[in-house]
């Protein structure tokens, strides 16, 4: 069960549902690999102007900090399902 107090959601992917948040060690990491700062990366993805290895990247960092156990190959393999 997720708690919406600690900025946790859940999303269903490749029929599978996932607890998804975005710790501040998520967001550091985040930055840190796609080489900007957040709010440029939000406003990217607003803009519709977003790759699909940002799109990895974030979902991987977001499943990581809902304490799901997966591999960058597992969320390859979930986009590409």
């Amino acid at each position: 069960m997720t708690n919406p107090m600690k900025g946790e959601t859940t999303i269903d992917l490749g029929g599978e549902t996932y607890t998804c948040r975005l710790t501040v060690d998520a967001l550091i990491k985040i930055e840190t690999e796609l080489d900007k700062g957040i709010l440029a990366i939000t406003q990217r993805i607003s803009e519709a102007d977003v790759r699909l290895n940002d799109l990895a990247v974030i979902l991987y960092h977001a499943l990581r900090g809902g304490s799901n156990d997966v591999t960058q190959t597992d969320i390859k393999r979930i986009i590409a399902n």
